[in-house]
């Protein structure tokens, strides 16, 4: 997992407001065109809203908290402000979103589950400590998942970035795990747009649900972590296999109207020249950060 793992303003200003990034389907609402981005950013840690705001990011995926606790929750007006540009207009301003794992440093960790675990809680990710992958189609973590949601709604995110998706496939042998990530995603799309309409869901990685034409109707967008570089190890060049993998379903997503983000983990000047080159050719949007995801993102080589 990425972790590397303000509703003030009504729903009728804001579709004024994003005009220069919004599109209209036919009898349904409008939500954000995420295709006319053309700079975005994304950091989980330490994150300066200073310099986030004096940037001419169209959209930034931060956490939806300073340090993940309940505690540290960002407040409307600071996300307030993260929203407007510079020059005055529009930002969009997602929530990062774990549903595939637990964090042990969240609000709604209980201790004991340490000693006494509930049945859907896995063992803790050997990679990212203090996560835990789950059992995401149990009723009790969906519900967690839901009210941790309402506090992002809440804060005033116009969207979430939805990480591990990805946790179906180590579920595989579980019947309809694909599906069920599938309905899960719907099920927290369905519930954040009841309530705002322009809500944005943009899931990162497990590209192959982009097969799915319900799925890919469902996202605004698909975020993708080391397409060029980094699945073997940082700056290790991926495989001609797993190239071919991700970018089969990343076009299969691409065709019909997914916009597609990139982020690569790469401290190399070249290889980031390399790899911006190889992704803009794909038609998709890079940007080069650490893993730890604890500076600014990049958004140029």
């Amino acid at each position: 997992m990425t972790r590397s793992s303000v509703r003030t303003i009504s729903l009728g200003v804001i579709g004024l407001i994003l005009t220069s990034i919004c599109s209209v389907e036919a009898g349904s609402p409008s939500r954000p065109d995420l295709s006319k981005v053309e700079r975005w950013g994304y950091q989980l840690q330490s994150a300066d809203f200073d310099q986030i705001a004096k940037s001419d990011l169209d959209l930034m995926v931060i956490d939806a908290s300073r340090d993940g606790t309940a505690t540290g929750a960002y407040t409307k007006e600071e996300i307030s402000r993260l929203k407007i540009k510079p020059d005055g207009s529009r930002r969009l301003a997602i929530s990062y979103f774990s549903i595939g794992e637990a964090e042990d440093y969240r609000g709604y960790w209980q201790p004991e589950w340490t000693q006494h675990a509930p049945d859907w809680l896995g063992k803790e990710n050997p990679s990212w400590p203090g996560n835990y992958p789950v059992k995401f189609w149990h009723r009790e973590w969906q519900e967690i998942i839901l009210r941790q949601l309402d506090k992002i709604i809440e804060a005033g995110f116009d969207g979430i970035y939805l990480d591990r998706v990805d946790v179906y496939w180590e579920h595989r042998d579980h019947p309809g795990a694909a599906d069920k990530m599938i309905a899960f995603v719907k099920r927290l799309a369905d519930h954040a747009r009841s309530v705002n309409p322009s809500f944005i869901v943009i899931a990162q990685n497990a590209e192959a649900l982009l097969e799915n034409d319900a799925y890919a109707d469902l996202i605004d967008g698909e975020g993708k972590e080391d397409l060029i570089f980094g699945v073997d190890g940082d700056g290790v060049p991926n495989s001609e296999e797993e190239l071919y993998w991700s970018k089969k379903y990343l076009r299969a997503g691409y065709s019909k109207g997914v916009p597609v983000f990139v982020i690569e983990y790469l401290a190399d000047k070249q290889k980031r020249k390399q790899a911006a080159k190889e992704i803009r050719t794909l038609g998709f949007l890079p940007i080069f950060s650490r893993r730890a995801l604890d500076v600014l993102s990049q958004t140029s080589p």
